[in-house]
């Protein structure tokens, strides 16, 4: 029978972890916990290093800024969604009856929906394949491809 408190069968001991280490293993946990729909508060609540909400939303974004697997950036996503549909359907009686604060209330709802779901955002020029196209259409009427792409590159950077 062998002596489990022996000093050749002790295990290793642990490595200690760095302050970086122990950070992103804090944020991971505050983003699992709010992707299973845990609030802010609630998140403040289950990891003793955090004393505001305030915390809990900076460590999320940065385990989110760290790439998190695309499922759990679409899962908390939805999370957000539903939680937004939550509201919107509670306010939405006073929204119909005329209630300025509702509407305004409501107003704010969808604007964090379009910026949730990216809507928000002006489509993007793609500069590369703009400069392309007109040395391209500038060849093909006889004009000087460079002078026609530098006078449409002043036009953009003074209408920005």
């Amino acid at each position: 029978m062998t002596n489990r408190h022996a000093p050749d069968a002790s295990p290793e001991p642990q490595q200690k972890l760095t302050r970086r280490q122990t950070q992103i293993l804090r944020e991971e946990r505050a983003l699992n916990l709010r992707v299973a729909g845990f609030s802010l508060q609630q998140i403040v609540d289950q990891i003793p290093h955090f004393s505001y909400p305030s915390d809990a939303h900076r460590a999320i974004r940065n385990a989110y800024a760290r790439s998190a697997p695309a499922h759990v950036v679409e899962a908390a996503r939805e999370v957000e969604l539903t939680r937004l549909d939550q509201m919107t359907r509670a306010i939405w009686p006073a929204v119909l009856r005329g209630d300025l604060l509702a509407m305004d209330r409501a107003l704010k709802i969808m604007n964090h929906r379009m910026r949730l779901l990216g809507l928000n955002k002006e489509p993007s020029l793609d500069l590369e394949r703009f400069r392309d196209e007109l040395r391209r259409a500038a060849e093909a009427e006889g004009l000087d491809p460079d002078e026609v792409v530098a006078e449409a590159e002043g036009y953009l950077a003074r209408h920005r």
